[in-house]
């Protein structure tokens, strides 16, 4: 009994002798970093604002105002940049798009 019981061990524990390829594992999509995307989808949004709006939507990468950003209710915490509201409704959507990207 106890052979028995070692036996089925280790045939448990030992891989299959014939490996069954998954048939998903052709159709799954390879990762792709989302940078070009993200890039596409940053530069379609800045493109589609005037200018004024522009400045207001984009800081340089060193500028103290990148970090000064909350999740506050706007009564409670100044916000800085372009709203909604500011948008066309074609902008809207590419901001989103950009949103989306991430």
């Amino acid at each position: 009994m106890l052979r028995v019981l070692f036996s089925l061990v280790l045939l448990a524990g030992s891989p299959p002798a014939v490996v069954a390829q998954d048939p998903a594992a052709k159709a799954r999509p390879v990762h792709q970093s989302p940078v070009p995307a993200m890039r596409r989808a940053a530069s379609s949004f800045l493109d589609s604002l005037s200018p004024e709006l522009r400045q207001q939507a984009q800081f340089p990468l060193a500028h103290p105002e990148r970090r000064l950003w909350s999740n506050l209710p706007a009564s409670m915490f100044e916000r800085k940049g372009v709203s909604f509201g500011e948008m066309s409704a074609a902008q809207a959507v590419l901001a989103h798009d950009l949103l989306r990207s991430t």
